[in-house]
């Protein structure tokens, strides 16, 4: 099942665990990008009450980054590792942590592009806050599903 609050009760503790992440991440992979996306970093947005965060490299940065990140974090089974792309969490966090490790460039590299545009039209946002409602209690496979296709078509038309 999936719940969703009101982004604004959770933006100061996924804030101070993004800061606090992002210098653990720093210490182990060098030269990456770090950013703050899913819904704790958009304004009027609603939340499972996560933090997610990409950390962005270079093709040839990847392996490496990857299994540094192993080391800190737990694999997310859910998302399976590609040549571009590796999904990690931390559900022991002060709030759930995914943290999506990314090539800058690859067909993955999309998260930070995503947070840009709900965060600057308000049209798009509210669409993806009433798709949340529509699943709100309900499973998340099917909620999932159905973010992926608006996600999609989101980045084709915006991108």
């Amino acid at each position: 099942m999936v719940y969703f609050r009101k982004q604004e009760k959770f933006k100061e503790r996924a804030e101070e665990l993004f800061l606090k992440e992002r210098k653990r991440i720093l210490r182990v992979v060098l030269n990456a990008d770090i950013q703050h996306i899913g819904s704790t970093a958009i304004p009027g947005s609603l939340t499972k009450g996560d933090l997610d965060i990409q950390v962005r490299v270079r093709q040839k940065d990847f392996k490496k980054a990857q299994n540094a990140l192993s080391k800190i974090y737990k694999s997310n089974k859910g998302n399976p590792p590609t040549k571009t792309y590796a999904s990690f969490k931390d559900d022991s966090a002060t709030i759930p942590l995914g943290v999506q490790l990314t090539v800058i460039g690859s067909k993955e590299d999309n998260f930070t592009a995503l947070r840009n545009i709900l965060v600057r039209d308000k049209k798009q946002l509210g669409k993806y806050n009433a798709l949340k409602k529509r699943y709100q209690g309900k499973s998340m496979r099917e909620y999932r599903k159905a973010k992926g296709k608006f996600v999609e078509k989101i980045l084709k038309t915006k991108v």
